[in-house]
């Protein structure tokens, strides 16, 4: 069994080497062209969600019938598509960043002083080794090392803590809505416990909170009142959907053919 002291040895000096690393490349690189990598990837992550988010709803790639018919059909399709579409973005937005870099640096009107560059790459370089260090800080603290926090609390990693933290709360709320997607998906039944994640999950999928909180209802096998209903039917119709498509709809969400016919009633 190896002790803990030597994986906080291995720890430190993973740690301190890599960084090392980090800090030759950024400052064997240049500031103007680490500062163009950095500003691209930025970009690139701030616009790669809305433009996979009009792109799936432009061109879908995934269909309903590869994945589930019924009620979370769409949603499940739009997340599908969404999924696939961020690949997709960001690859492409990469390689179109590669491609201009070189020109855009010939003719990029600032020089700087080789001092200067140097000392404003450590600047670039110190930021990257931050980051590094949150990411390994995280994993060390995701519930995948049992004693990752006396880890941390012992090693170099600990002026990381705080960080490392808040990285592993933003990727648990993240993984808890794929995994509500995953049960949705394979029929296993959700508890009142997942209530919240599901409405928070249809939400992101621009869907009004009280719309989300019926589906909520449903994917929980909890009986909605009539005027949650009549509210849902009413948002169904605004989004386009048929007569037929609300029968289907509602049938999906397990009422009788009796009650769905007597509810249609009201809007034909």
């Amino acid at each position: 069994m190896i002790e803990g002291s030597n994986i906080v040895m291995t720890v430190n000096i993973v740690f301190i080497a890599l960084s090392l690393f980090i800090f030759l490349f950024f400052f064997l690189k240049g500031f103007i062209s680490s500062l163009y990598d950095i500003i691209a990837f930025v970009i690139i992550v701030v616009s790669v969600t809305p433009l996979s988010s009009w792109l799936a709803s432009l061109v879908p790639l995934v269909s309903t019938s590869e994945l589930q018919n019924g009620l979370f059909g769409m949603l499940v399709t739009r997340f599908a598509n969404q999924v696939v579409w961020v690949v997709i973005s960001y690859v492409v937005l990469s390689i179109i960043f590669l491609i201009i870099k070189r020109p855009f640096l010939k003719r990029f009107p600032l020089k700087l002083d080789r001092r200067l560059d140097k000392g404003l790459s450590m600047i670039l370089s110190g930021l990257a080794i931050f980051i590094f260090g949150t990411l390994l800080t995280g994993v060390f603290l995701s519930p995948v090392f049992a004693n990752g926090n006396e880890i941390v609390e012992q090693s170099v990693l600990v002026v990381f803590k705080q960080s490392g933290q808040q990285l592993v709360d933003d990727v648990t709320e993240n993984v808890s809505e794929v995994g509500i997607i995953s049960r949705l998906l394979s029929g296993e039944n959700l508890t009142l416990d997942d209530q919240q994640t599901i409405i928070d999950l249809f939400v992101s999928f621009e869907l009004p909170e009280d719309v989300a909180t019926t589906l909520s209802k449903f994917a929980l096998n909890l009986e909605p009142s009539e005027e949650e209903i009549k509210a849902l039917a009413d948002f169904a119709q605004a989004q386009g959907l048929t007569l037929e498509d609300l029968s289907k709809l509602l049938k999906d969400m397990g009422l009788s053919q009796e009650i769905i016919d007597g509810f249609l009633n009201d809007f034909k």
